[in-house]
């Protein structure tokens, strides 16, 4: 990457960041996730290796988590409990580098900055929901709530997208968006609040990977 590059520009913003709030990047798995790709990027083709999303220690990358008070504590435990830290903080670190894939760099740190600001409950149970995948054997969402998710122009080209898919991937947002704002309690309105307030490109990229 050149000196004066938007990635290396990106590079320098997460090391300032590293310096000035390391707790902060302890417990952003998308920051760990971008700094270990940007890395990546300027090594030599020869010298890249493999070494998979991120590049804390498991115990770095859950204390971070920890520091979210009780969500993130709670959180760090059940992932623990449940195929092992490091597997499901690698399913939410892909899913989100997914999301952020067709985002210019400058796109991909707005969308973080903004979502960092939501409440700690809340980023946690968005996390939690990432790392759960999608729900089972649901039911097709009934034509009316497909129309409904058409109404907006993000819904629209999605079920264009999906096609005889789309009454599926809509009952699997319905439920997944469901499942994460109940748990969110009291920082739901923050949550929607964020949502519907994202562009429609920004929104139909959370949908998509949301749908599965």
């Amino acid at each position: 990457m050149a000196g004066d590059s938007p990635e290396s520009r990106e590079l320098a913003s997460i090391q300032t960041a590293m310096r000035d709030d390391r707790a902060a990047y302890f417990r952003n798995p998308v920051m760990q996730a971008r700094y270990s790709e940007l890395i990546t990027q300027q090594m030599p083709p020869e010298d890249r290796v493999d070494v998979g999303i991120g590049l804390l220690t498991t115990e770095e990358s859950s204390a971070g988590m920890a520091t979210m008070g009780d969500p993130g504590s709670e959180l760090v435990e059940e992932w623990q409990k449940s195929g092992g830290y490091q597997v499901n903080l690698q399913s939410v670190q892909t899913a989100v580098l997914t999301m952020l894939s067709d985002f210019t760099s400058r796109e991909q740190r707005a969308f973080m900055e903004r979502f960092d600001r939501l409440p700690n409950k809340a980023i946690v149970e968005v996390y939690r929901a990432l790392s759960l995948g999608k729900p089972n054997y649901l039911e097709d969402a009934p034509a009316a709530a497909v129309e409904l998710f058409a109404t907006t122009p993000e819904g629209s080209e999605l079920v264009r997208e999906w096609g005889f898919r789309a009454p599926q991937k809509v009952a699997v947002i319905k439920a997944r968006f469901a499942r994460a704002t109940m748990a969110m309690g009291s920082t739901k309105g923050d949550f929607l609040a964020w949502f519907n307030g994202l562009e429609s490109h920004e929104a139909k990229a959370v949908l998509r990977v949301v749908a599965g």
